[in-house]
Formats: C-alpha cells, structure tokens, sequence
C-alpha cells in the first residue's frame, strides 16, 4: 500500500484500512480535487434507487445553504446471494447516478465513480456488480468501514476540513442544520468522540396500519430505552441508530472502523467510541427516517417493524423493559461508584442490600428483588471476580470508575437487562409502560 504514504504512517491505515481507500487517494491525485473538504458524509446504498433522490436533495440544500463543499461517499452494495429484487435495484441504481452524476470520472478499476450534483461531489463505490459483492455475513457494517475508511484517509491528508466525519443512511432526509452547529475546539477540548443526531420516523403510504402502529410503538421503545439507562446513570444513555451519527476521525482511527458486521455495527462501534470519550447529542432539527418494514438486515427498525406488525395484527401487544430493571441498575451503578472509594466487596452488597430493600421491587414470583438475587447475577456475568481480582486498586476514584466503565459497556449493560428481564421482571405492554411508567423515564 505505498501510495498511502503521502498521509502520516499510523497502524490503523497500514493494518486496518480497507482497499478502496485507494479512491480516497485517486479524488486527491487523478480527479483534481485539491482542496479540501468541508464535510465527508458516507451513506450505505442497498436497495435505496426510490429514497435516494429525496436523501441526495436534503443533503444538496443543506450544504448549499451554508455553502459548504461537501464530498458524499456512496457506498453500493449487497451479497453474492442477495435476492435478485434487491440486486437489479442496485444495478438500476448505479446505471441512473453515472448517468445523473456531471463530469462523471471513472476509476481505472471501475469499481468507482465521482462527479458533481448541484452543489456536492458524490464518489460512488461500487460494491453490487457481479464479482464485487460482499462476502457472507457482511453487509451495512462493512459499507460504512469502506466509507469512512475513505474520509479517514481523507482526513489525514489534510484534505477534510472537519475533525469529524458523518454517516448516514439512504433513506434519511436530512435537516438544513445537519452540517452546521457545531464548535469543533470544543468538542475536541472535550475529547468527544461522537454526536448523535435528533431523529424521527416518518410513515410511508405505502405502509399499512399494523405497520405505522409498528413503527411508533419501536420508536417508543428507543427512547425509552435511553431514557431508561439515563436514569440508571448509565454512561452509554445515547442513541444507537447509524444514519444519526457523527463522529471524531482521530477517535475512529483507534477504535479500528466500524465492524464488519451485517447489523448492529452502529451499537459496537458506538460502544467502542464512547470508552475513549463522551457521546453527545446535537440540538436542532431532526433527522426524518423513513419506517418502513425491511428485510434488508436481520435485525434493527425494518425488521422489527415487521414483527411488532405481526404481533399487532394477531390482537397482541408489544413489550418494552419493565421499568424495574432500571431501577435495580441504578442501584449497581450508584453501588459500584462508592465501591470506588472504599473498595471493601462486603459493604458493596451491604449498600446494595439496603438500597433494594428501600425500593422494595416486586419479581414476578411475588417476591421482592433482593439482594441474593442481584449476587447472582453479577457473579455470573464476572462483575464479582473483576471487582476482587482485576480491579487496579492503586488508581485514584476517577481512573477506577473508568475502570467499571470500560468493562460495565453497552453490550454488558444490555445483557445484565436481559437477565432482570429473563429472571425476574417480565417485558410490561407498552400501553402499560406509557400509563404508569413513562412519567418517571420520559417526562
């Protein structure tokens, strides 16, 4: 790879970096784009020929508006066995943008494109023609690595302006804000590592009524689910949700990208930011996405659409988290930070136990949650032997509750609610949730 050595020699571009950075370099070298860029936005393409238009625009008037030279890097992808629907969609839509794209340049290779719309340039990476496709088990985590591996490369050759870059979805409408409002000193003197974007879903008329109740009621669950861990005290009370997503390219570098992941590499790439600094969430206008039932990625908002749908119309209900889950993991959070202090184990369950038998929350078994219970569970998810064995007790109180931080992340946050939900505290409707809990999470 030594045409990356006109940029800074770093681990990550020499053993991380994907191969189609090399079109980061082609735009700087052979397309003749020297100067820099305001704003890198990579956007994931699959599937997306009837929503890209209304995206690209949003995009466009939000860069002229502040007249920014914004770079779009497009991401066309799907697997060797994607149907064949989703396929000629693909194909169709990389026909359509050389054609719609101006002063169109063509990689040596083929494998991409760049050209001007309106006020933008658009790369398009094409990874969807027969023999490009993704391996099995890749999909959307693997075309935003490839994008932002590109803006990264870009960063670090001094031709993006920005200290961060921003991901998104092809699907999404875009506010007029979404580039402006932010104080980049700032959020590097803070060392904040990403920016969530206020979001809302927007019906489509093509979407049936089970499929919009479907939709409100999982966007419901998203914020209850941050509001939740909000409450608890959780560091990681933020959005997972890739097409609202910005974040710092400096940061990027030393987590390694995004994961290589068919879904859910928002939510693990996010967990790996958020140990290296702070996640914020900007103000303004929201991001509209579109909620429509998808079978694009095995999991995530199509594909739950779909199922609450399903549920719904067989006169069922969707489940959220009881409420009582957030209570008892606030109990461990607030619990493990005098652990911090005092690092006595025995006082730990002491506090533990006289925190729950205040709460006195009653388990589906018609008992209260005690701390027996909790003993349990954190001796099986190995909080117990980090805490005596592998806790660095010669550090001060900060650096020992970035320790818990570090090892208490998202992903074991999440599993711990699951074992309260498994064990002891069944899922609740959501109407109930929204009646009698929702004032305590929400308001």
């Amino acid at each position: 790879m030594g045409f990356l050595l006109m940029v800074p020699r770093n681990k990550y571009i020499e053993r991380y970096i994907e191969p189609e950075v090399k079109f980061g370099k082609w735009l700087v070298e052979s397309v003749g784009e020297k100067g820099a860029f305001d704003r890198i936005l990579v956007v994931p393409i699959c599937s997306e020929k009837e929503s890209f238009p209304t995206m690209v625009e949003s995009v466009s008037k939000a860069a002229s508006r502040h007249s920014l030279q914004v770079l779009v890097v497009l991401v066309v992808n799907h697997r060797k066995e994607a149907p064949h629907w989703m396929q000629s969609n693909n194909h169709e839509f990389l026909l359509e943008w050389n054609r719609k794209l101006q002063g169109v340049q063509v990689h040596d290779t083929e494998e991409a494109f760049f050209g001007f719309y309106k006020s933008l340039r658009i790369l398009v990476v094409d990874r969807a023609t027969s023999g490009r496709e993704f391996p099995p088990k890749q999909g959307v985590g693997l075309a935003r690595k490839i994008g932002c591996d590109i803006a990264y490369y870009l960063w670090e050759a001094k031709k993006s302006i920005a200290p961060f870059a921003f991901t998104s979805d092809g699907d999404a409408t875009l506010p007029l804000d979404y580039f402006m409002g932010f104080n980049w000193r700032e959020l590097e003197h803070l060392k904040v590592s990403a920016v969530t974007f206020p979001f809302e879903h927007v019906e489509l008329s093509s979407m049936s009524q089970d499929e919009v109740r479907a939709m409100h009621a999982y966007d419901y669950y998203l914020r209850y689910y941050q509001a939740g861990l909000k409450v608890s005290g959780s560091p990681y009370a933020y959005q997972n949700i890739g097409s609202t997503i910005s974040f710092s390219l400096p940061f990027y570098g030393k987590v390694r990208g995004f994961p290589k992941k068919e879904a859910g590499e928002d939510f693990y790439f996010l967990n790996k930011l958020r140990k290296l600094g702070p996640i914020v969430e900007k103000k303004g206008e929201p991001i509209k996405l579109q909620g429509r039932p998808s079978t694009r990625v095995p999991f995530g908002t199509g594909k739950s659409i779909i199922n609450i749908a399903s549920e719904l119309s067989k006169g069922g209900d969707y489940h959220v988290y009881h409420p009582y889950v957030f209570e008892v993991l606030k109990v461990l959070i607030e619990q493990t930070d005098l652990y911090c202090l005092h690092l006595n184990y025995q006082e730990f369950l002491k506090g533990c136990h006289v925190a729950l038998e205040k709460k006195k929350l009653a388990c589906c078994d018609f008992q209260y949650f005690k701390i027996e219970h909790l003993e349990q569970i954190i001796s099986d998810m190995g909080l117990k032997d980090f805490l005596l064995n592998k806790f660095d007790a010669h550090q001060n109180f900060v650096q020992k509750k970035y320790q818990f931080m570090v090892w208490f992340d998202s992903f074991k946050t999440l599993k711990f609610v699951h074992e309260l939900r498994y064990h002891f505290f069944p899922s609740v409707p959501i109407n109930a949730a929204v009646e009698l809990y929702s004032p305590n999470l929400l308001g």
